[in-house]
């Protein structure tokens, strides 16, 4: 009876420590996701790992920024952006971001860098750089040196997030030529180009995606036709299901290692 009784004792000491472990797990217990937010007709994408919070682009229609659940999702990460250009549905709900992350800060500047009309500058400026940082996750394609974007969507930057989700901005079929024969990651998400208009996710990016198997778009064909029908049979005739937000609200990704990517309803 004594010795049952010491054994209880000692357990006690335990229980505190077990119950720590149960309900405060290590982040990195939680998987790497991909949100595609419902911003209407925009783009706002967030990539959560252990640490950070990386958002691509920062933009959609009034109204729609989702402040309370990327609050909930990233009020413990450290938040960073990347703006692809600077339209006003990639980078309007920079300042409103900002007041709930007050240490939000670019690791680049949109391509063409900074806007010329004073408003949208004053916008991006508000977001200080980060410091000097290498994420191993995220990498940037560069067009040649010699290639000349002609306006602020040609100019958009063209990110691969974990070697498997393409995110090309509003990058149009001229450009694509350039960049896409670059690509040599497996991709298997395509967050398509500026909305899924006809002017974007040409053939000759598609070739270049074999692994291709999801595509996701924040657009709202009701109001503006986006995604555009020739985008939308492009894709299917190469049996790649595309999601909208229209119908999906916010679009979740779990980035699984070794697994077939797949989107739901967040």
């Amino acid at each position: 009876m004594l010795a049952k009784k010491l054994k209880f004792i000692l357990f006690i000491p335990v229980l505190p420590l077990f119950f720590s472990f149960l309900f405060n797990k290590p982040s990195n217990f939680k998987e790497d996701q991909l949100i595609v937010w419902n911003v209407g007709q925009g783009q706002m994408v967030t990539y959560l790992s252990d640490r950070y919070c990386h958002h691509f682009d920062m933009g959609g229609e009034k109204g729609k920024f989702p402040k309370k659940k990327i609050f909930k999702l990233c009020k413990k990460k450290k938040n960073r952006v990347r703006y692809t250009h600077w339209d006003w549905d990639h980078i309007g709900f920079s300042s409103q971001a900002k007041r709930i992350f007050p240490s939000l800060c670019r690791v680049v500047l949109p391509g063409q860098g900074l806007p010329k009309k004073r408003n949208k500058r004053r916008v991006i400026q508000k977001i200080p750089p980060c410091v000097a940082q290498n994420y191993p996750s995220i990498k940037e394609l560069l067009w040649p040196k010699t290639v000349q974007p002609r306006n602020s969507n040609e100019s958009s930057r063209i990110f691969i997030i974990k070697n498997r989700v393409l995110i090309p901005g509003d990058s149009n079929n001229r450009m694509e030529r350039y960049w896409s024969s670059l690509i040599e990651d497996p991709i298997q998400v395509l967050v398509v180009g500026h909305h899924g208009s006809r002017s974007s996710t040409s053939n000759f990016l598609l070739n270049s995606l074999p692994h291709l198997n999801l595509a996701v778009v924040s657009a709202r064909r009701k109001r503006y036709g986006h995604p555009h029908i020739q985008t939308v049979k492009m894709l299917k005739n190469r049996g790649v299901p595309l999601h909208s937000t229209e119908d999906f609200h916010h679009i979740r990704i779990p980035l699984r290692e070794g697994k077939k990517l797949t989107a739901r309803p967040f």
